[in-house]
C-alpha cells in the first residue's frame, strides 16, 4: 500500500518556516503574532492532507484570533467541511446552519445549503435533506443554481427510491439546462424502475413452509439446501426418537427444530427484502453511472459518496 507522504512534507516544511523565515511566527509566546494569511494557509494545508481533526483546529485558532478578517466566512465554511470530513455530521450542521441564519443570501451560504442536505443525508434525516435543497432553490435568484438544486435534490430522493418525486425535481430543470444535466436519459432511466427484478416476501415465507423453499425462491440455493437438510434433518431425529419411545429426548429434539423451522421462515422472507434491496441498489448505481454528471461549486464533494442502505 502506498501512502503519499508529499502533503504531510508540505506541513514540516510550512511549519519550518513560520519558525525560522520571518518575523510572524505561531508561537505561545506573546510577544510573537499570527499572521492571518500564513495561519488560514496552515488549516488548509492540514485540510488537504486529509488530517480533518488538526484542521479543525487550525481553522477554529484562525476564527479566534481574527473573527473580524474577511476570510472568516470561508473559514467558517472549511471548518464545517472539516466536521463532515471527519464523520462530526452534527457539529457541521451547526456551522453550517449559523452560516445559512447570519447571512442566507451570500455565495458561502448557498454553498453551504448543500453541504446542510448532505449532512441532513448522512444523520438520516431525509425531509430535512431535500427541505433545505428546495428552500436554497427558491431562495436563490439565479436560475443556473436553482438548477443544480432541483439536479442535487432529484439525485437524493433517487437514492431514497422516491422514483415519482425524483422526476417531478428533474423536470423542473430548465429547458437550456436539461442536455447538460442529461435529463432525457434520467427520465428514461427512471421510467424502467417497474422492471427492477422483485421477490415477494409473501410467497418466500409461504414456500419455507418446505424448508429452503423460500430461499430457493430467491435464488440462495445453498442456503436452501443446507435449510433443507438441517431441518429434514432434525425432523428425521424427533420421529426417531418418538418411534424407540424416547419421548423426552424426541421433545428436545422437537422444540430444537421448532426454533429452526421459525428461522428457516423468517430468513424466507428476509430474503426477499435482501433480495429487492440489492436489485434496487444494482439498478440505482447503474443509473448513476450511466448518467450522473460532476458538478462544481459545492454541489457535490468529490471526497463524499451518498448511500442509501435499508437492513433487514
Amino acid at each position: 500500500m502506498k501512502v503519499n507522504l508529499f502533503p504531510h512534507f508540505r506541513i514540516l516544511l510550512f511549519i519550518l518556516a513560520m519558525g525560522f523565515g520571518g518575523t510572524d511566527k505561531v508561537l505561545a509566546d506573546s510577544s510573537k503574532t499570527i499572521e492571518p494569511g500564513r495561519q488560514l494557509e496552515f488549516a488548509e494545508l492540514y485540510y488537504d492532507a486529509g488530517d480533518f481533526f488538526r484542521a479543525i483546529t487550525e481553522f477554529e485558532r484562525f476564527l479566534f484570533f481574527f473573527p473580524d478578517h474577511p476570510k472568516a466566512d470561508y473559514a467558517r465554511y472549511k471548518t464545517g467541511q472539516a466536521y463532515f470530513q471527519n464523520r462530526e455530521y452534527e457539529k457541521a450542521l451547526e456551522t453550517f446552519n449559523s452560516m445559512v441564519k447570519k447571512d442566507p443570501e451570500s455565495g458561502l451560504a448557498f454553498s453551504a445549503y448543500f453541504d446542510l442536505s448532505d449532512c441532513y443525508f448522512m444523520l438520516k434525516d431525509d425531509f430535512n435533506a431535500l427541505s433545505v435543497l428546495d428552500q436554497a432553490a427558491k431562495r436563490s435568484k439565479d436560475p443556473e443554481y436553482q438548477d443544480k438544486a432541483r439536479y442535487r435534490a432529484g439525485w437524493l430522493l433517487v437514492e431514497t427510491r422516491q422514483w415519482n418525486e425524483a422526476r417531478l425535481f428533474f423536470d423542473r430543470i430548465r429547458d437550456n439546462n436539461r442536455t447538460r444535466y442529461r435529463v432525457t436519459d434520467l427520465l428514461a432511466g427512471l421510467s424502467e424502475v417497474k422492471n427492477i427484478p422483485q421477490k415477494n416476501p409473501s410467497i418466500a415465507g409461504a414456500l419455507s413452509v418446505i424448508p429452503g423453499g423460500g430461499y430457493l425462491y430467491c435464488e440462495r440455493k445453498k442456503d436452501a439446501l443446507v435449510a433443507f437438510l438441517l431441518n429434514g434433518g432434525l425432523i428425521w431425529a424427533a420421529a426417531e426418537a418418538f418411534h424407540n419411545e424416547s419421548p423426552a429426548l424426541g421433545t428436545v429434539i422437537a422444540l430444537v427444530e421448532a426454533g429452526f423451522y421459525a428461522g428457516n421462515i423468517y430468513g424466507g422472507i428476509s430474503s426477499a427484502h435482501k433480495y429487492n434491496d440489492r436489485k434496487t441498489v444494482d439498478f440505482i448505481d447503474t443509473l448513476r453511472k450511466s448518467t450522473r454528471i460532476s458538478l462544481q461549486g459545492g454541489i457535490e464533494s468529490p471526497s463524499v459518496a451518498i448511500l442509501y442502505e435499508k437492513s433487514f
